[in-house]
Protein backbone atom coordinates (compact mmCIF):
# COMPACT_ATOMS: atom_id res chain seq x y z
CA UNK A 1 0.00 0.00 0.00
CA UNK A 2 1.34 3.34 -0.77
CA UNK A 3 2.61 5.57 2.20
CA UNK A 4 0.72 9.20 2.87
CA UNK A 5 1.90 12.29 4.32
CA UNK A 6 0.33 15.14 6.27
CA UNK A 7 0.52 18.13 4.93
CA UNK A 8 0.64 20.86 7.85
CA UNK A 9 -3.14 21.60 9.09
CA UNK A 10 -4.33 25.16 9.75
CA UNK A 11 -6.67 25.56 12.67
CA UNK A 12 -8.59 28.41 14.43
CA UNK A 13 -8.04 28.65 17.85
CA UNK A 14 -10.37 29.88 20.57
CA UNK A 15 -9.44 32.21 23.35
CA UNK A 16 -11.09 34.74 25.58
CA UNK A 17 -10.55 37.59 27.75
CA UNK A 18 -12.38 40.02 30.07
CA UNK A 19 -12.18 43.48 31.69
CA UNK A 20 -13.85 45.54 34.42
CA UNK A 21 -15.28 48.72 34.79
CA UNK A 22 -13.15 51.61 34.98
CA UNK A 23 -13.23 53.17 38.24
CA UNK A 24 -10.57 55.99 38.27
CA UNK A 25 -8.07 56.78 35.75
CA UNK A 26 -4.32 54.92 35.74
CA UNK A 27 -1.15 56.40 34.64
CA UNK A 28 1.04 54.29 32.39
CA UNK A 29 3.53 51.97 34.36
CA UNK A 30 7.20 49.80 33.20
CA UNK A 31 5.22 47.06 31.34
CA UNK A 32 7.30 44.71 33.71
CA UNK A 33 5.41 46.11 36.30
CA UNK A 34 1.96 46.78 34.82
CA UNK A 35 1.86 43.09 34.05
CA UNK A 36 3.49 41.66 37.74
CA UNK A 37 0.12 44.02 39.34
CA UNK A 38 -2.18 42.59 36.61
CA UNK A 39 -1.29 39.30 37.05
CA UNK A 40 -2.60 38.82 40.70
CA UNK A 41 -6.46 39.77 38.97
CA UNK A 42 -5.55 36.78 36.22
CA UNK A 43 -6.76 32.95 36.89
CA UNK A 44 -6.39 29.34 35.15
CA UNK A 45 -9.18 27.86 35.32
CA UNK A 46 -9.48 23.51 35.00
CA UNK A 47 -12.74 22.35 34.00
CA UNK A 48 -14.18 18.97 34.08
CA UNK A 49 -16.79 18.93 31.66
CA UNK A 50 -19.04 16.73 29.55
CA UNK A 51 -16.51 16.16 26.63
CA UNK A 52 -13.74 15.95 29.69
CA UNK A 53 -11.22 17.94 30.85
CA UNK A 54 -10.43 21.20 29.31
CA UNK A 55 -8.27 24.50 30.48
CA UNK A 56 -9.11 28.26 30.10
CA UNK A 57 -8.52 31.44 31.80
CA UNK A 58 -10.47 34.24 33.61
CA UNK A 59 -10.30 37.50 35.37
CA UNK A 60 -11.87 39.05 38.48
CA UNK A 61 -12.89 42.69 38.07
CA UNK A 62 -14.84 43.15 41.61
CA UNK A 63 -14.42 42.53 45.08
CA UNK A 64 -17.81 40.38 45.41
CA UNK A 65 -15.73 37.38 43.52
CA UNK A 66 -17.31 38.29 40.12
CA UNK A 67 -14.96 36.73 37.13
CA UNK A 68 -14.77 36.77 33.44
CA UNK A 69 -14.28 34.10 31.10
CA UNK A 70 -15.36 32.55 27.57
CA UNK A 71 -18.51 31.32 27.40
CA UNK A 72 -16.62 28.48 25.15
CA UNK A 73 -14.66 27.37 28.10
CA UNK A 74 -17.08 26.63 30.70
CA UNK A 75 -19.20 24.97 27.99
CA UNK A 76 -20.40 21.42 29.06
CA UNK A 77 -18.59 22.49 32.84
CA UNK A 78 -20.07 20.16 35.75
CA UNK A 79 -17.17 21.59 37.54
CA UNK A 80 -14.77 24.43 37.57
CA UNK A 81 -11.43 25.09 39.64
CA UNK A 82 -9.59 28.37 39.38
CA UNK A 83 -5.81 28.86 40.46
CA UNK A 84 -4.15 32.19 40.94
CA UNK A 85 -0.56 32.61 40.81
CA UNK A 86 0.48 33.17 43.98
CA UNK A 87 -0.59 29.09 44.00
CA UNK A 88 -4.06 29.80 45.82
CA UNK A 89 -7.51 28.18 44.25
CA UNK A 90 -10.86 28.09 44.45
CA UNK A 91 -13.67 27.40 42.34
CA UNK A 92 -16.41 28.31 40.00
CA UNK A 93 -20.05 28.62 41.73
CA UNK A 94 -21.83 29.20 38.95
CA UNK A 95 -22.70 31.91 36.50
CA UNK A 96 -24.86 35.18 36.15
CA UNK A 97 -25.14 35.23 32.60
CA UNK A 98 -24.08 33.63 29.46
CA UNK A 99 -24.04 34.62 25.84
CA UNK A 100 -22.99 32.19 23.43
CA UNK A 101 -23.21 34.89 21.07
CA UNK A 102 -20.51 36.85 22.22
CA UNK A 103 -18.89 34.04 24.13
CA UNK A 104 -18.63 35.81 27.17
CA UNK A 105 -19.38 34.05 30.69
CA UNK A 106 -19.84 36.31 33.92
CA UNK A 107 -19.28 33.99 36.88
CA UNK A 108 -19.24 33.68 40.80
CA UNK A 109 -16.29 32.41 42.41
CA UNK A 110 -15.71 31.15 46.20
CA UNK A 111 -12.87 34.07 46.40
CA UNK A 112 -13.12 37.59 47.41
CA UNK A 113 -9.87 38.49 48.19
CA UNK A 114 -8.14 38.86 44.90
CA UNK A 115 -7.55 42.39 43.59
CA UNK A 116 -9.84 43.50 40.30
CA UNK A 117 -9.07 44.53 37.07
CA UNK A 118 -10.81 47.85 35.39
CA UNK A 119 -12.59 47.34 32.66
CA UNK A 120 -11.86 50.14 29.98
CA UNK A 121 -14.38 52.86 29.37
CA UNK A 122 -14.12 53.30 25.72
CA UNK A 123 -12.37 51.41 23.14
CA UNK A 124 -8.38 51.62 22.12
CA UNK A 125 -7.02 53.19 19.22
CA UNK A 126 -5.45 51.75 16.00
CA UNK A 127 -1.54 51.19 16.91
CA UNK A 128 -2.05 51.16 20.58
CA UNK A 129 -0.27 48.58 22.68
CA UNK A 130 -1.90 45.83 24.17
CA UNK A 131 -0.64 42.94 26.66
CA UNK A 132 -2.68 38.92 26.39
CA UNK A 133 -2.28 37.71 29.90
CA UNK A 134 -3.60 33.82 30.32
CA UNK A 135 -2.50 29.76 30.30
CA UNK A 136 -1.57 29.27 26.30
CA UNK A 137 -1.47 25.77 26.32
CA UNK A 138 -1.36 25.41 30.39
CA UNK A 139 1.30 27.10 30.90
CA UNK A 140 0.21 29.28 33.40
CA UNK A 141 0.03 33.02 33.49
CA UNK A 142 2.12 33.92 30.26
CA UNK A 143 1.95 37.41 28.69
CA UNK A 144 2.09 38.63 25.04
CA UNK A 145 2.94 41.82 23.53
CA UNK A 146 1.14 43.87 20.71
CA UNK A 147 -0.87 46.58 19.11
CA UNK A 148 -4.65 46.82 18.10
CA UNK A 149 -4.75 45.99 14.42
CA UNK A 150 -8.41 47.46 14.27
CA UNK A 151 -11.86 47.73 15.47
CA UNK A 152 -14.72 45.41 13.99
CA UNK A 153 -18.28 44.98 14.06
CA UNK A 154 -19.28 41.17 14.91
CA UNK A 155 -20.95 41.01 11.30
CA UNK A 156 -17.90 41.58 9.79
CA UNK A 157 -16.45 38.71 11.06
CA UNK A 158 -19.50 36.37 11.59
CA UNK A 159 -17.54 33.52 9.75
CA UNK A 160 -14.39 33.99 11.78
CA UNK A 161 -16.64 33.79 14.85
CA UNK A 162 -18.72 30.73 13.85
CA UNK A 163 -22.04 33.04 13.12
CA UNK A 164 -22.40 33.03 9.22
CA UNK A 165 -25.64 33.06 8.58
CA UNK A 166 -27.08 33.84 11.96
CA UNK A 167 -28.51 36.90 13.30
CA UNK A 168 -28.24 39.12 16.39
CA UNK A 169 -26.23 41.19 18.28
CA UNK A 170 -22.61 40.28 17.35
CA UNK A 171 -20.63 42.58 19.49
CA UNK A 172 -17.95 44.60 19.10
CA UNK A 173 -14.45 42.74 18.31
CA UNK A 174 -10.98 44.27 19.16
CA UNK A 175 -8.36 42.94 16.20
CA UNK A 176 -4.55 42.59 17.48
CA UNK A 177 -1.48 40.94 16.40
CA UNK A 178 -0.46 39.83 19.83
CA UNK A 179 -0.16 36.01 20.05
CA UNK A 180 -3.01 34.44 21.41
CA UNK A 181 -3.13 30.50 21.95
CA UNK A 182 -5.53 27.55 23.17
CA UNK A 183 -5.61 28.02 26.89
CA UNK A 184 -5.72 31.78 26.56
CA UNK A 185 -8.86 31.63 26.09
CA UNK A 186 -11.00 34.14 28.91
CA UNK A 187 -7.53 35.89 29.58
CA UNK A 188 -7.27 39.85 28.98
CA UNK A 189 -6.09 41.68 26.52
CA UNK A 190 -5.20 44.85 28.56
CA UNK A 191 -3.89 48.47 27.67
CA UNK A 192 -0.45 50.08 29.21
CA UNK A 193 -2.69 51.95 32.00
CA UNK A 194 -4.03 47.94 33.03
CA UNK A 195 -7.24 48.56 31.41
CA UNK A 196 -8.87 45.75 30.38
CA UNK A 197 -9.82 46.39 26.80
CA UNK A 198 -11.32 43.34 25.53
CA UNK A 199 -11.05 39.39 26.56
CA UNK A 200 -9.02 37.09 24.52
CA UNK A 201 -11.42 35.06 22.46
CA UNK A 202 -10.41 34.37 18.71
CA UNK A 203 -7.22 33.26 17.20
CA UNK A 204 -6.09 32.27 13.68
CA UNK A 205 -2.78 30.11 13.32
CA UNK A 206 -0.99 28.90 10.53
CA UNK A 207 -0.99 31.08 7.40
CA UNK A 208 -2.94 34.02 9.63
CA UNK A 209 -1.41 33.67 12.95
CA UNK A 210 -1.08 37.56 13.82
CA UNK A 211 -5.01 37.67 12.99
CA UNK A 212 -6.25 37.61 16.71
CA UNK A 213 -9.52 38.96 18.33
CA UNK A 214 -11.25 39.68 21.50
CA UNK A 215 -14.51 40.67 22.76
CA UNK A 216 -14.77 44.14 23.69
CA UNK A 217 -14.73 45.44 27.20
CA UNK A 218 -17.93 47.63 26.33
CA UNK A 219 -20.03 44.53 25.19
CA UNK A 220 -18.30 42.74 28.60
CA UNK A 221 -19.28 45.81 30.59
CA UNK A 222 -22.59 45.49 29.32
CA UNK A 223 -22.95 41.80 30.68
CA UNK A 224 -22.05 42.83 33.91
CA UNK A 225 -24.36 45.76 34.03
CA UNK A 226 -27.55 43.28 33.32
CA UNK A 227 -27.03 40.01 35.10
CA UNK A 228 -24.65 40.89 37.85
CA UNK A 229 -27.09 43.81 39.72
CA UNK A 230 -30.00 40.98 39.22
CA UNK A 231 -27.95 38.98 42.01
CA UNK A 232 -29.34 35.11 40.54
CA UNK A 233 -26.67 32.75 40.15
CA UNK A 234 -27.62 29.45 37.69
CA UNK A 235 -24.95 26.47 38.99
CA UNK A 236 -22.81 24.96 36.11
CA UNK A 237 -24.79 21.91 36.29
CA UNK A 238 -28.21 23.23 35.73
CA UNK A 239 -26.13 26.20 32.81
CA UNK A 240 -22.97 25.86 31.73
CA UNK A 241 -23.59 21.99 31.22
CA UNK A 242 -25.86 22.18 29.05
CA UNK A 243 -24.55 24.87 26.91
CA UNK A 244 -23.06 23.59 23.65
CA UNK A 245 -21.41 25.95 21.27
CA UNK A 246 -20.79 25.18 17.69
CA UNK A 247 -17.11 26.06 16.55
CA UNK A 248 -16.21 29.00 14.13
CA UNK A 249 -14.92 27.96 10.84
CA UNK A 250 -12.13 25.71 10.32
CA UNK A 251 -11.86 24.52 13.84
CA UNK A 252 -10.73 25.41 17.25
CA UNK A 253 -8.83 24.86 20.12
CA UNK A 254 -10.67 21.52 20.61
CA UNK A 255 -10.91 20.61 16.64
CA UNK A 256 -11.18 17.06 16.08
CA UNK A 257 -8.96 16.74 13.80
CA UNK A 258 -6.10 18.02 16.29
CA UNK A 259 -7.32 15.46 18.70
CA UNK A 260 -9.00 17.63 20.95
CA UNK A 261 -12.71 16.95 22.05
CA UNK A 262 -15.49 15.33 19.89
CA UNK A 263 -19.08 17.95 19.58
CA UNK A 264 -21.04 16.19 22.43
CA UNK A 265 -23.95 16.85 19.58
CA UNK A 266 -22.80 13.87 17.15
CA UNK A 267 -22.24 11.72 20.69
CA UNK A 268 -25.77 12.24 21.54
CA UNK A 269 -27.04 11.59 17.86
CA UNK A 270 -25.29 8.54 18.44
CA UNK A 271 -26.73 6.99 21.36
CA UNK A 272 -30.23 8.28 20.08
CA UNK A 273 -29.57 6.08 16.77
CA UNK A 274 -28.44 3.57 19.50
CA UNK A 275 -31.83 3.25 21.77
CA UNK A 276 -34.04 3.74 18.56
CA UNK A 277 -31.94 0.08 16.91
CA UNK A 278 -31.87 -1.42 20.10
CA UNK A 279 -33.25 -4.85 19.03
CA UNK A 280 -31.27 -4.62 15.80
CA UNK A 281 -28.05 -3.80 17.50
CA UNK A 282 -28.47 -6.54 19.81
CA UNK A 283 -28.82 -9.04 17.29
CA UNK A 284 -26.13 -7.65 15.83
CA UNK A 285 -23.72 -8.21 18.46
CA UNK A 286 -24.28 -11.67 18.78
CA UNK A 287 -23.28 -11.87 14.89
CA UNK A 288 -20.51 -10.08 15.50
CA UNK A 289 -19.48 -12.42 18.17
CA UNK A 290 -19.63 -15.63 15.72
CA UNK A 291 -18.02 -13.97 13.19
CA UNK A 292 -15.17 -12.69 15.67
CA UNK A 293 -14.89 -16.70 17.03
CA UNK A 294 -14.66 -17.54 13.53
CA UNK A 295 -11.79 -15.02 12.72
CA UNK A 296 -9.67 -16.20 15.56
CA UNK A 297 -9.45 -20.03 14.26
CA UNK A 298 -8.30 -18.96 11.37
CA UNK A 299 -5.93 -16.57 12.96
CA UNK A 300 -4.47 -19.38 14.98
CA UNK A 301 -3.89 -21.46 11.76
CA UNK A 302 -1.82 -18.22 10.47
CA UNK A 303 1.79 -18.41 9.57
CA UNK A 304 4.35 -16.71 12.09
CA UNK A 305 5.79 -15.21 8.88
CA UNK A 306 5.44 -13.25 5.85
CA UNK A 307 5.62 -13.96 2.49
CA UNK A 308 8.51 -12.10 1.03
CA UNK A 309 6.43 -10.36 -2.23
CA UNK A 310 3.70 -9.25 1.01
CA UNK A 311 6.71 -7.79 3.63
CA UNK A 312 6.91 -3.86 4.43
CA UNK A 313 8.94 -2.22 6.92
CA UNK A 314 5.55 -0.79 8.63
CA UNK A 315 3.95 -4.09 8.62
CA UNK A 316 3.63 -6.87 11.14
CA UNK A 317 -0.07 -8.19 10.30
CA UNK A 318 -1.07 -8.89 6.81
CA UNK A 319 -4.26 -10.69 6.01
CA UNK A 320 -5.03 -11.97 2.61
CA UNK A 321 -8.14 -13.23 1.11
CA UNK A 322 -8.77 -16.57 -0.04
CA UNK A 323 -10.29 -16.79 -3.38
CA UNK A 324 -13.66 -17.70 -3.70
CA UNK A 325 -14.36 -18.28 -0.28
CA UNK A 326 -15.01 -16.68 2.78
CA UNK A 327 -12.08 -16.93 4.73
CA UNK A 328 -8.50 -15.06 5.27
CA UNK A 329 -5.56 -15.99 5.65
CA UNK A 330 -3.28 -14.52 7.92
CA UNK A 331 0.56 -13.98 8.49
CA UNK A 332 2.44 -12.73 11.30
CA UNK A 333 5.79 -11.21 11.85
CA UNK A 334 7.10 -13.82 14.23
CA UNK A 335 5.31 -15.89 16.66
CA UNK A 336 6.01 -12.96 19.35
CA UNK A 337 3.54 -10.66 17.01
CA UNK A 338 0.94 -13.51 16.62
CA UNK A 339 0.53 -14.63 20.43
CA UNK A 340 0.04 -10.73 21.35
CA UNK A 341 -2.79 -10.26 17.96
CA UNK A 342 -4.17 -13.85 19.16
CA UNK A 343 -4.80 -12.43 22.94
CA UNK A 344 -6.70 -9.43 21.62
CA UNK A 345 -8.65 -11.11 19.85
CA UNK A 346 -9.06 -13.59 22.56
CA UNK A 347 -10.29 -11.30 25.24
CA UNK A 348 -12.23 -9.64 22.29
CA UNK A 349 -14.40 -13.31 21.76
CA UNK A 350 -14.60 -13.29 25.75
CA UNK A 351 -15.98 -9.64 25.86
CA UNK A 352 -18.46 -10.21 23.44
CA UNK A 353 -19.50 -13.17 25.20
CA UNK A 354 -20.11 -11.66 28.68
CA UNK A 355 -22.06 -8.22 27.35
CA UNK A 356 -24.28 -10.56 25.21
CA UNK A 357 -25.49 -11.82 28.78
CA UNK A 358 -25.25 -8.29 30.23
CA UNK A 359 -27.58 -6.50 28.07
CA UNK A 360 -31.01 -5.88 29.56
CA UNK A 361 -33.16 -2.78 27.65
CA UNK A 362 -32.23 0.74 25.72
CA UNK A 363 -33.29 2.53 28.92
CA UNK A 364 -31.06 1.29 30.95
CA UNK A 365 -27.65 3.26 30.61
CA UNK A 366 -25.19 0.46 31.25
CA UNK A 367 -26.26 -1.67 28.66
CA UNK A 368 -26.55 1.08 26.17
CA UNK A 369 -23.01 1.64 27.26
CA UNK A 370 -21.56 -1.94 26.98
CA UNK A 371 -23.45 -1.99 23.64
CA UNK A 372 -22.27 1.24 22.00
CA UNK A 373 -19.14 0.80 23.15
CA UNK A 374 -18.72 -3.06 21.49
CA UNK A 375 -21.14 -2.63 18.69
CA UNK A 376 -23.38 0.38 17.82
CA UNK A 377 -24.80 2.06 14.56
CA UNK A 378 -22.39 1.84 11.32
CA UNK A 379 -19.87 4.34 11.02
CA UNK A 380 -20.76 6.44 7.85
CA UNK A 381 -17.67 7.91 6.32
CA UNK A 382 -18.95 10.34 4.53
CA UNK A 383 -21.32 11.37 6.72
CA UNK A 384 -18.98 14.84 8.20
CA UNK A 385 -18.98 15.61 12.07
CA UNK A 386 -21.27 12.38 12.62
CA UNK A 387 -20.25 9.36 15.35
CA UNK A 388 -20.86 5.41 14.31
CA UNK A 389 -19.16 2.45 14.89
CA UNK A 390 -16.48 0.97 13.02
CA UNK A 391 -14.96 -2.41 12.49
CA UNK A 392 -12.43 -3.99 10.36
CA UNK A 393 -9.91 -0.42 10.78
CA UNK A 394 -6.64 -2.00 9.17
CA UNK A 395 -3.59 -0.22 10.78
CA UNK A 396 -1.14 0.29 7.83
CA UNK A 397 1.64 2.39 10.04
CA UNK A 398 1.49 4.37 12.86
CA UNK A 399 2.65 8.40 12.58
CA UNK A 400 3.46 9.18 15.60
CA UNK A 401 1.93 9.06 19.37
CA UNK A 402 -1.46 9.63 18.10
CA UNK A 403 -1.89 9.12 14.17
CA UNK A 404 -1.96 6.58 12.20
CA UNK A 405 -2.98 5.58 8.43
CA UNK A 406 -5.23 2.79 8.43
CA UNK A 407 -7.39 1.11 5.18
CA UNK A 408 -11.36 0.45 5.58
CA UNK A 409 -13.04 -1.56 2.69
CA UNK A 410 -9.60 -0.62 1.07
CA UNK A 411 -9.99 3.35 1.36
CA UNK A 412 -6.75 5.03 3.31
CA UNK A 413 -8.13 7.05 6.04
CA UNK A 414 -5.72 9.17 8.59
CA UNK A 415 -7.18 8.29 12.07
CA UNK A 416 -6.23 10.09 15.28
CA UNK A 417 -6.07 7.49 18.96
CA UNK A 418 -5.92 8.61 22.41
CA UNK A 419 -2.13 7.16 22.07
CA UNK A 420 -0.70 4.45 19.72
CA UNK A 421 1.65 2.86 22.45
CA UNK A 422 2.26 -0.50 21.29
CA UNK A 423 0.31 -0.47 17.74
CA UNK A 424 1.55 -2.04 14.70
CA UNK A 425 1.05 -2.31 11.14
CA UNK A 426 -1.59 -4.66 10.08
CA UNK A 427 -3.36 -4.71 13.58
CA UNK A 428 -7.11 -4.40 13.67
CA UNK A 429 -9.31 -1.46 15.53
CA UNK A 430 -13.26 -0.92 16.03
CA UNK A 431 -15.11 1.00 18.28
CA UNK A 432 -16.86 4.36 18.13
CA UNK A 433 -15.27 6.64 16.19
CA UNK A 434 -15.90 10.29 14.59
CA UNK A 435 -15.75 11.70 10.81
CA UNK A 436 -13.33 14.85 12.21
CA UNK A 437 -13.02 16.16 8.40
CA UNK A 438 -10.40 16.50 5.81
CA UNK A 439 -6.69 17.41 5.62
CA UNK A 440 -4.51 17.25 2.10
CA UNK A 441 -2.01 14.47 1.87
CA UNK A 442 0.74 14.06 -1.01
CA UNK A 443 1.38 10.77 -2.55
CA UNK A 444 4.53 9.19 -3.23
CA UNK A 445 4.66 10.02 -6.49
CA UNK A 446 4.05 13.79 -6.15
CA UNK A 447 0.28 14.43 -6.38
CA UNK A 448 -2.22 16.07 -3.82
CA UNK A 449 -5.22 14.36 -2.65
CA UNK A 450 -8.01 15.22 0.06
CA UNK A 451 -8.41 12.33 2.55
CA UNK A 452 -11.14 11.82 5.56
CA UNK A 453 -9.42 11.82 8.99
CA UNK A 454 -10.96 9.72 11.78
CA UNK A 455 -11.15 10.23 15.43
CA UNK A 456 -11.67 7.80 18.22
CA UNK A 457 -14.10 8.08 20.55
CA UNK A 458 -12.98 7.38 24.56
CA UNK A 459 -14.31 5.56 27.28
CA UNK A 460 -15.20 8.68 29.37
CA UNK A 461 -16.38 10.83 26.56
CA UNK A 462 -19.19 7.70 25.73
CA UNK A 463 -20.03 7.37 29.22
CA UNK A 464 -20.53 11.18 29.94
CA UNK A 465 -22.62 11.90 26.75
CA UNK A 466 -24.96 8.47 28.45
CA UNK A 467 -25.19 9.82 31.84
CA UNK A 468 -26.03 13.26 30.27
CA UNK A 469 -28.38 12.52 27.50
CA UNK A 470 -30.43 9.40 28.91
CA UNK A 471 -33.20 10.14 31.39
CA UNK A 472 -32.17 10.37 34.83
CA UNK A 473 -34.88 8.04 36.23
CA UNK A 474 -33.42 5.23 34.09
CA UNK A 475 -32.71 1.61 35.47
CA UNK A 476 -29.40 0.56 35.98
CA UNK A 477 -27.41 -2.45 37.65
CA UNK A 478 -25.50 -1.19 40.71
CA UNK A 479 -23.16 -3.43 41.97
CA UNK A 480 -21.35 -3.35 45.80
CA UNK A 481 -17.74 -2.87 45.86
CA UNK A 482 -17.06 -7.06 46.13
CA UNK A 483 -18.61 -7.81 42.70
CA UNK A 484 -20.92 -10.62 44.22
CA UNK A 485 -24.35 -8.73 44.75
CA UNK A 486 -26.00 -6.32 42.15
CA UNK A 487 -30.06 -4.54 41.85
CA UNK A 488 -31.31 -3.22 39.10
CA UNK A 489 -32.85 0.17 40.45
CA UNK A 490 -33.33 3.62 39.60
CA UNK A 491 -31.88 6.50 41.88
CA UNK A 492 -34.44 8.42 43.90
CA UNK A 493 -31.52 10.34 46.07
CA UNK A 494 -28.35 10.56 47.48
CA UNK A 495 -27.02 12.13 50.68
CA UNK A 496 -23.48 12.02 52.10
CA UNK A 497 -23.37 8.46 53.56
CA UNK A 498 -26.06 6.61 51.60
CA UNK A 499 -28.02 6.23 48.03
CA UNK A 500 -31.87 5.84 47.89
CA UNK A 501 -32.49 3.26 45.11
CA UNK A 502 -36.09 1.98 44.24
CA UNK A 503 -36.01 -1.46 42.52
CA UNK A 504 -38.72 -2.13 39.30
CA UNK A 505 -41.02 -4.11 41.81
CA UNK A 506 -41.05 -0.56 43.62
CA UNK A 507 -39.60 -1.33 46.93
CA UNK A 508 -37.19 0.88 48.34
CA UNK A 509 -33.74 -0.09 49.23
CA UNK A 510 -30.60 2.26 51.02
CA UNK A 511 -27.00 1.44 50.63
CA UNK A 512 -23.95 3.11 52.16
CA UNK A 513 -21.91 4.39 49.56
CA UNK A 514 -19.22 2.99 50.93
CA UNK A 515 -20.15 -0.04 49.94
CA UNK A 516 -20.92 0.75 46.55
CA UNK A 517 -18.47 -0.43 43.77
CA UNK A 518 -16.44 2.34 42.27
CA UNK A 519 -17.93 2.76 39.04
CA UNK A 520 -21.47 3.70 41.10
CA UNK A 521 -19.38 6.73 43.00
CA UNK A 522 -18.25 7.62 40.24
CA UNK A 523 -21.57 7.76 38.57
CA UNK A 524 -23.41 9.25 41.58
CA UNK A 525 -20.59 12.23 41.19
CA UNK A 526 -21.86 13.10 38.14
CA UNK A 527 -25.82 13.50 39.00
Amino acid sequence: MQQYAWNNFIALVLLSGFVPPLTAKSQEEPLADLIERAEKSVVRIEVQGRDGPSLGSGFIVDDQGTMITNCHVLAGAREATIHFPNGDEGRVLGTFAIDETRDIAVTRIDRRDAPPLSLAAQHPRKGETVTALGSPHGLSFTATNGIVSAIRPGEEIAEDIGKSGASGDFGTWIQVDAAISPGNSGGPLINRKGEVVAMCTLASQGSAQNLNFGISASDINELINTSVRRGQITSLRDGAAKVRMSQPTGGGPSSPIAGGSVPSGAIADYIKNGQSEYSDLVRGLRMESARLSADLKEMKKGFAQIPRGLRSNETSVVVVPVPGKKEKRWYFRNQVIKDEVLEVQQQRVRDYMKIKNQLRSSDDSDSMFELLWNYGPPLNTRKNQSVGFVTDLFVVRPFNDHEVLASLDGKPYLVWLNSTAGLAGGEILSGPTFVAGTVSVQFSDGLPAAITVLREITKDELRAAIDDEMPKDIYRTWKDNSGSYTVEAKLLGQDTNKVVLQKRDGSIVNVPKSRLSSTDQSYLKNQ
